[in-house]
């Protein structure tokens, strides 16, 4: 196949705008800033009201297709018919961004002999009954190896590549996730005033066991029995047709029921307008066991507007962090640490918190804006490919 140069594929196996699907459009738009010509092939569309991929590319004038399979162990329809689209396209390479893409990205690459490129934003684990988890490792590593190069978010997501996937070092990079800081830019005020009954917090993230929000319900109840008021509002739903997530929530409102905690733990369901909802708040707090990034993209936003947040080392510390000047970073899975930082946020005054949150917003500004990061991953790609 008679490649086009300056010419790029994407593919995002989940078709919501979320995590990998927002990094996926993100960093295309870098991709065309610098010249390239970017297409995207889409995989399933999400249920309910969270945002489509697709209608954000179409508004930003994009050309993409949706295919449906991704989310199935190994589609040999979807294969076929990825190599044909991707045959027509004609792409220099094929960047994939989600998970599930690899399973299909690395065999239609290879038959096409299309150089692939892997953006690499979790740690990854295997889930389903023995010997399964071990299968889907096995060939997930094979197609991590086969790849031209991978971008991972962070130090632990390289680490993983290298040491669980067998992925050779000098073939494995490391660029933080990035956001546009300006989206975000609030006119920030104290929410919850001196003296009021409760300070605000807020956590996003699909509901499921890797978000830690049952260990954050713990955290709250803590919080309450030392005499202070703090309410957290989780936004955000189960994963459709996921038993786990959905056994998770069921564990997680008997949590609640339990600890007579209704009042202090509100679920608000999906939320697509994250910049609205984060005006309402006086800080942020992350409890995910592990992450990919040690900025995830909730945390990110959160910080460029202007909250003060509390967030878990499960994939160390981030980059210019600094404890009580930007919030605070606890140990994932302990309750007690969690609680601790939060009880801090709750004793310190809205001055002192709205202070902590304009030091949030300019590590963010600085550091982990898109036009940082994005011309960072985009100069690797084409130092890949030419070599």
């Amino acid at each position: 196949m008679r490649a086009q140069c300056n010419s790029l594929v994407i593919v995002a196996g989940s078709g919501d705008y979320t995590g990998a699907g927002k990094m996926a459009h993100l960093y295309g738009r870098e991709f065309r800033n610098m010249g390239w010509s970017v297409s995207y092939i889409v995989g399933d569309p999400p249920a309910g009201d969270a945002t489509r991929l697709g209608t954000v590319l179409e508004k930003d004038n994009f050309d993409f297709a949706e295919e449906l399979g991704f989310i199935h162990l190994r589609d040999a329809s979807l294969i076929s018919r990825m190599a044909t689209r991707i045959q027509q396209m004609r792409p220099a390479f094929v960047l994939s961004a989600v998970q599930i893409d690899l399973k299909i990205v690395g065999p239609v690459c290879r038959k096409l002999r299309v150089p692939y490129l892997v953006f690499d934003q979790t740690l990854h684990n295997f889930f389903g009954p023995w010997p399964l988890p071990a299968i889907k490792k096995h060939f997930f590593g094979r197609e991590m190896r086969t790849a031209a190069a991978i971008v991972a978010v962070g130090p632990a997501v390289r680490a993983q590549a290298i040491d669980e996937f067998r992925c050779r070092p000098e073939n494995v990079f490391v660029v933080p996730n990035g956001i546009v800081t300006s989206d975000y830019l609030v006119e920030r005020r104290p929410v919850s005033a001196a003296g009021s009954p409760a300070i605000r917090g807020l956590n996003i993230g699909r509901i499921d066991p890797q978000k830690g929000q049952r260990v954050l319900v713990e955290a709250i109840a803590q919080v309450i029995a030392k005499g202070l008021h703090v309410q957290v509002d989780l936004a955000g739903g189960v994963t459709p047709n996921h038993r786990a997530s959905e056994d998770y929530q069921k564990d997680l409102l008997e949590d609640v029921r339990k600890g007579q905690l209704k009042q202090a733990v509100q679920f608000l369901g999906w939320k697509s307008d994250v910049k609205a909802l984060l005006v309402d708040y006086d800080f942020y707090v992350h409890s995910a066991l592990w992450e990919g990034p040690p900025l995830p993209l909730s945390v990110l936003e959160a910080m460029a507007s202007g909250l003060p947040v509390i967030l878990t080392d499960c994939v160390g510390r981030p980059d210019g962090f600094v404890d009580d000047i930007h919030g605070r970073i606890v140990k994932a899975g302990d309750s007690r640490s969690l609680a601790d930082a939060m009880a801090w946020m709750c004793q310190l005054s809205p001055e002192q918190r709205m202070v902590i949150g304009e030091n949030c917003r300019r590590l963010a500004a600085e550091r982990y804006d898109v036009s940082v990061t994005g011309r960072q991953f985009v100069n690797i790609c084409q130092q890949v490919l030419r070599t």
